[in-house]
């Protein structure tokens, strides 16, 4: 059996460093931040991914496929998510405008209501986790975010803009990232 070495398998020590990279601080946070909304939600039977999806769906009927890209979901996820939604009764597929390919999904009354009923918990955890982030912490977390939803948005602002960009709320970008 070989000997076990201590020295790390990685070249210039970075292997001591991954607790200090961006995805290890991304997870945490996201976790953080989802537990914050999942305990404040969990009164109305319903997990942070849920709500987003509920909210989401109020705006209009929208398809499968759209919720997927809207939310950079994997199939997997949002299945399991619509599947608990569906089968309480909150959204509902609707026919009338299916164009045979696909099946929109509504909110139902039922769907209303909760939103209407949770509201101010999820208003409660908006605070509360802007208060974990901080104010320019949430920010740029949602400047991010503006960012990923809306890439082009991004790249029309730098050409207006002589190439340098910047995303929602004015927070400078560097093009060449």
């Amino acid at each position: 059996m070989g000997k076990f070495s201590e020295e790390p398998t990685l070249t210039n020590g970075s292997i001591e460093r991954i607790g200090d990279g961006v995805l290890i601080g991304v997870r945490l946070v996201s976790r953080s931040v989802t537990e914050i909304y999942d305990h404040r939600l969990r009164v109305f039977g319903i997990t942070a991914a849920q709500f987003i999806l509920l909210s989401l769906i109020n705006r209009r009927p929208i398809t499968r496929a759209d919720i997927a890209r809207l939310q950079h979901l994997e199939r997997s996820t949002l299945t399991r998510n619509l599947k608990i939604i569906l089968s309480r009764g909150w959204v509902e597929e609707v026919r009338d405008n299916a164009d045979g390919r696909s099946r929109p999904i509504a909110l139902t009354e039922a769907g209303k209501e909760l939103l209407r009923k949770a509201e101010p918990e999820w208003r409660t955890a908006e605070i509360e986790a802007t208060a974990l982030l901080g104010t320019d912490g949430m920010m740029i977390i949602v400047s991010v975010a503006d960012h990923i939803l809306h890439p082009t948005d991004l790249a029309g602002r730098a050409a207006e803009n002589d190439g340098s960009a910047t995303l929602a709320n004015d927070a400078p970008v560097n093009p060449a990232d």
